[in-house]
């Protein structure tokens, strides 16, 4: 029997995906024993659909995103030595999921996935001693075309609340940008020391380009970004006590906004946690919004110099002419031999031009970029090794 059901359309209206979480019995290493998306599939607009496509979380086809995202060590605490092959382990995910359809009519499934407990469909909550997080993560699952991908899209702390009688896992849901480019994923987490469920929960959240393939970062006051989600609702009303978010289907776009940002609209519940079924009122996370500099390479946060930066033998100078009309110039200048990769984005955090991964050797290398081609307005052009990203904004009269 399914657990939880979700239809969703891509923004033409004629892609759409149907999601359940249940047991097809189709994923033979985890059959009988864990839960996973399954998926219909319709391609002229509900009239016919096809399926059904089981999501793979386990066994030799399951994503390596999967597969990978605990380490040895990790699997020694729950297995002991020798630890089982990766493709050996079951894997299921909670009962709580949400879905979305790109721009390219490809589906997104939030979900939280974790190693299968002693029971069958049972989920292991423990916490590892190696990273003080739980042996589960949310990820999101896009199905693209013959293979899962998957992104783990933060670390998880805590599972379930108890609120009288009442309860509440992470409600990972998903809100998308109008044209289907841009994924967003908020879910709820107790972080307070002590706390071992969750029962004092903010809202965390982490973006997707969906063309890029790049999470969002969070950016902090002193100009480093970090591979995690955002607290939204720390040092908020909300902070500790978010109680049953709720996340709009579709961000808002901040049109007039210097940086065209991303308005997510946010609500929870502000209620008494020992008696739920008092009075509630439902209240509105404001002011949170998603820039494009939130995912990663494309330019720093507002207050970050953006004068000649140089981090880790990778040093790269502002462009010139700037502003400019056809060409622009920058100097690349490197301690020792590396593969270099080269884009362009333009302000709403869309790539428009790229120059794939070529080795430069030591020295001063000059970079022109032709953007003749493109329209007026703000870009900016990232100059990425493998360790370090370093970004320069330019603007095309």
């Amino acid at each position: 029997m399914p657990l939880d059901t979700k239809v969703a359309f891509a923004p033409d209206g004629i892609n759409g995906w149907i999601g359940v979480i249940g047991d097809g019995g189709s994923v033979p290493i985890s059959a009988g024993r864990s839960n996973y998306p399954i998926l219909w599939q319709t391609t002229d607009g509900g009239q016919t659909w096809e399926g059904p496509v089981p999501t793979v979380i386990a066994g030799e086809d399951a994503p390596i995103g999967i597969l990978n995202f605990l380490s040895d060590n990790q699997l020694v605490e729950l297995f002991g030595v020798p630890i089982p092959p990766r493709e050996e382990i079951e894997f299921t995910t909670a009962y709580d999921f949400d879905l979305h359809v790109d721009a390219w009519g490809q589906p997104h499934i939030a979900v939280v996935v974790g190693v299968t407990g002693e029971g069958p469909y049972s989920f292991t909550t423990n916490i590892s001693i190696e990273t003080d997080f739980m042996f589960a993560a949310p990820f999101d699952l896009t199905y693209n075309n013959d293979y899962y991908i998957a992104y783990k899209l933060g670390p998880l702390k805590t599972f379930r609340g108890q609120f009288g009688d009442l309860t509440e896992d992470n409600r990972i849901q998903i809100a998308s940008s109008w044209d289907g480019e841009f994924m967003f994923f908020t879910w709820l987490d107790t972080h307070l020391p002590g706390v071992e469920e969750n029962c004092n929960p903010d809202v965390w959240t982490r973006g997707l380009n969906v063309q890029s393939h790049l999470l969002s970062h969070y950016w902090d006051t002193t100009g480093n970004s970090h591979d995690k989600p955002i607290n939204i609702t720390e040092f908020t009303e909300a902070m500790w006590q978010a109680y049953f978010q709720a996340t709009s289907h579709y961000v808002i776009f901040g049109d007039g906004d210097p940086y065209y940002s991303f308005i997510m609209p946010v609500v929870y519940e502000d209620m008494n946690p020992e008696d739920p079924s008092g009075q509630v009122q439902f209240k509105y996370i404001s002011n949170f919004r998603y820039f494009p500099y939130n995912f990663f390479g494309c330019y720093p946060p507002p207050g970050i110099s953006e004068t000649t930066k140089n981090y880790h033998g990778l040093k790269v100078t502002n462009n010139s002419p700037n502003p400019e009309k056809l060409h622009t110039t920058f100097s690349v200048t490197l301690e020792q031999s590396t593969k270099l990769s080269i884009d362009v984005c333009n302000i709403a955090g869309q790539k428009v031009f790229e120059m794939p991964p070529l080795m430069y050797q030591p020295g001063v290398h000059p970079v022109t970029l032709n953007m003749s081609p493109f329209p007026a307005g703000v870009y900016f052009y990232s100059v990425a090794s493998s360790e370090q990203t370093v970004t320069g904004k330019m603007i095309v009269e």
